[in-house]
């Protein structure tokens, strides 16, 4: 029996030591499946979506056609708690690359561009918190994380996005955060999150984000992390709280052969954010139907509901289907607006009392020359007299007659001599 009982436990150990080896040898043969992807698979599964120009400073960048009122990390799409910290899950087709790879940065011409880069990471953005806040920012190119923590770390006020603390599971987060003209007061009463997790299988620090307890704290509910999966070609999709998503290994740029995009735009093609489109349909992009996070949502961004931070309470604006969001608009554009009309007592809407009247539009009204109005009828003679009036002969006049006087004089005086 003793033997039996040595025996038995021989195997079992054997059997465990063999299924180690096993879990271990699987991965490694998994990430080798994917060391062949470099940066030339973010310049071909990117083009269609928005254009390729030749920076400086970063090289290869790209400008997305989102529209003028695109921002990163908040332009349609939500956060999601995972293993990894807090996630970016995008709305858009091309959104399993830039949220996740390389940095996002603003220039005052082309607007907001992203740097590929290869680390993959649940989202490359800094977190600050208040109370009763957060917000997050995107971090710069070439920017370590150890950085961003430091006081040293400076960004544009206008980077920062903050929302209440109970709304950072909102789904329509991008309708729902603070006025930006309130970002310096946020900003100066917060303090920086450095919390990270350590990646062990891709050995990558990610930010993580604000802690899952505060979270429950402030929103009042359980916050259950979603599952992220590994999936076999670009783009993502939530299904069943599991998150699927292409994050493949990806080489850095280098050797002979180095990638490049197959197409680049020049400076002169590329157009300022607020004469940009959203584009809808690209060009020769299949499109799957489970390939957005959630199709129920809309593809288009919203306007968003700007928050006061000195009203406490507030109920977000919920637009019906009869109704349409009023946006600025600019004032050559308000020549071209149509305003919605009321079907049921078929008459024209009244404009809305805060839309701003063009100053532009204003001045031409007034500048331009008057139409069909009868000339005065104009009297010749007074014409004439004024005409008159005009010259000015008398101080010649006046010169001649000295000299007249200066000879008369001469002669008075002949005579008494």
């Amino acid at each position: 029996m003793k033997k039996l009982n040595a025996i038995s436990l021989v195997k079992l150990v054997l059997i465990v030591i063999t299924l180690n080896i096993v879990f271990a040898i699987i991965p490694s043969k998994v990430l080798a499946q994917q060391s062949g992807v470099n940066f030339q698979v973010f310049y071909n599964e990117l083009h269609p979506y928005g254009q390729w120009i030749e920076d400086f400073n970063h090289g290869y960048i790209w400008i997305p056609s989102a529209g003028p009122d695109f921002v990163p990390y908040l332009s349609n799409g939500h956060w999601l708690l995972t293993d990894y910290g807090w996630m970016w899950a995008s709305d858009y087709d091309w959104g399993w690359a830039p949220f996740h790879y390389g940095r996002w940065d603003y220039n005052n011409f082309y607007g907001w561009y992203w740097v590929p880069d290869n680390e993959w990471g649940p989202s490359w953005v800094t977190w600050r918190m208040s109370e009763g806040f957060f917000g997050w920012a995107p971090m710069r190119p070439g920017v370590s994380i150890n950085i961003t923590f430091g006081k040293y770390y400076d960004l544009p006020f206008d980077r920062w996005v903050f929302v209440r603390d109970r709304d950072i599971e909102r789904r329509d987060i991008g309708r729902n955060f603070i006025d930006r003209k309130n970002n310096r007061q946020m900003i100066n009463r917060s303090t920086v999150i450095d919390k990270t997790y350590y990646d062990d299988k891709r050995r990558s620090t990610y930010v993580s984000g604000p802690e899952r307890e505060i979270v429950e704290k402030k929103t009042g509910k359980t916050v259950k992390p979603i599952a992220v999966y590994e999936r076999d070609r670009p783009g993502q999709s939530l299904n069943n709280d599991q998150l699927q998503i292409y994050r493949p290994r990806v080489e850095k740029n280098g050797g002979k052969d180095k990638p490049a995009p197959t197409e680049i735009s020049k400076l002169r093609d590329v157009k300022r954010p607020l004469q940009r489109e959203t584009l809808k349909n690209p060009a020769n992009v299949e499109r799957s139907r489970n390939n957005n996070v959630d199709s129920q949502r809309p593809t288009q961004a919203s306007t968003p509901n700007k928050i006061d931070i000195k009203s406490r309470d507030y109920q977000p604006i919920k637009a019906t289907n009869n109704e349409k969001d009023i946006r600025k608009i600019k004032p050559a554009e308000m020549q071209k607006v149509n305003l919605p009309s009321d079907k049921r007592n078929n008459r024209a809407v009244s404009p809305a009392k805060n839309l701003e009247r063009s100053k532009t539009e204003y001045k031409e009204v007034r500048a331009a020359k008057p139409e069909n109005i009868p000339t005065p009828k104009v009297n010749n003679t007074v014409n004439q007299q004024s005409k008159a009036r005009a010259v000015n002969p008398t101080r010649s006049n006046n010169k001649e007659q000295p000299a007249k006087s200066s000879q008369n004089e001469d002669k008075k005086e002949n005579r008494k001599r």
